[in-house]
């Protein structure tokens, strides 16, 4: 593995072979084009890239050639998705009772902010006679 560090929102031309894979046999050896230059590459080779920017915005063209993950996340929220993984590989009952509960869940969320919307529109469009409305009065 390699590891580019500190860089910024773009990257030098000179990578993009490397970036997009382009890769070809010579002489029966897997091989890159890098600069002026021919070298040997493996199949297992990684290159990871990383930014101290805090919200770092790539051009359209890098995101396009790699893999953007944002370190960035709370404890919760990374305690949430190593949860999740787990439970698709080990319980997947669960994980599919899991998405159904949420859907389930966003349904009846939907369902009563229509209920609510409804209301509100009959309490608006319902004349009422506010002469016979007290309001309770509280001391300050």
């Amino acid at each position: 593995p390699l590891l580019l560090e500190n860089i910024g929102t773009e990257l030098d031309p000179v990578l993009d072979p490397v970036l997009l894979k382009q890769t070809f046999k010579q002489t029966g050896i897997l091989s890159i084009k890098l600069a002026d230059g021919i070298i040997d590459y493996s199949k297992d080779f990684l290159l990871f890239i990383a930014t101290k920017i805090r919200s770092p915005h790539f051009l359209p063209e890098l995101s396009a050639k790699v893999t953007v993950i944002n370190f960035a996340i709370t404890f919760d929220g990374l305690k949430d998705q190593l949860l999740d993984l787990v439970i698709q590989k080990e319980k997947q009952e669960l994980d599919e009772q899991r998405s159904r509960l949420i859907k389930q869940n966003y349904r009846y969320k939907r369902e009563l902010k229509k209920r609510e919307d409804n209301i509100l529109e009959v309490l608006r469009t319902t004349p009422v006679s506010y002469t016979h409305l007290t309001l309770p009065t509280t001391p300050y």
